[in-house]
């Protein structure tokens, strides 16, 4: 399945680059906060991300981006003595479409994302953010579904486009 999933994600980059009006790429850090059952576990989220972006018209774009973060383990309880948990890496990758009015992008997108060496799933974005020309600011909502539940977390990222 992720195989289908990565295979999926290539194809279609690639079919929007090929009929984008204009191609860019951005690079720029991410910071996030988990929520759900992923704040039982870890805390902050810190990482970067890199972006490809098709811009089809002054107000619709395309999008895929990859990228990696870490969420710092938590110190938790068991049996009366506390236990840190390791880190815990997380790979998403996903890609989707934005709307653009004003320098304001309201969009979201789907994909694949990694939670350490053995967790994986259907992951999904929503996303809302602004536009300086050169720097996106996005704010975003991640969610992985996986067996046993789902990995979230909101976060801030911003990527510098070339």
């Amino acid at each position: 399945m992720k195989k289908i999933i990565l295979t999926l994600a290539v194809v279609l980059t690639l079919s929007l680059v090929t009929s984008a009006q204009t191609f860019r790429f951005g690079i720029g850090p991410a910071i996030s906060l988990p929520v759900g059952d992923l704040s039982e576990i870890s805390s902050v989220g810190i990482g970067a991300e890199i972006t490809g972006i098709a811009e089809f018209s002054e107000s619709f774009e395309a999008f895929a981006q990859a990228g990696y973060q870490s969420f710092a383990g938590k110190k938790i309880d068991v049996f009366g003595s506390p236990v840190k948990l390791d880190a815990l890496n997380h790979i998403p990758i996903i890609v989707g479409a934005r709307y653009k009015t004003g320098g304001f992008l309201l969009g979201g997108g789907i994909g694949f994302a990694s939670w350490g060496e053995n967790s994986s799933g259907f992951a999904y974005s929503p996303q809302i953010g602004y536009s300086t020309g050169n720097i996106d600011i996005i704010a975003q909502y991640h969610g992985t579904a996986m067996n046993g539940g789902t990995l979230s977390y909101v976060g801030v990222k911003a990527y510098y486009k070339f």
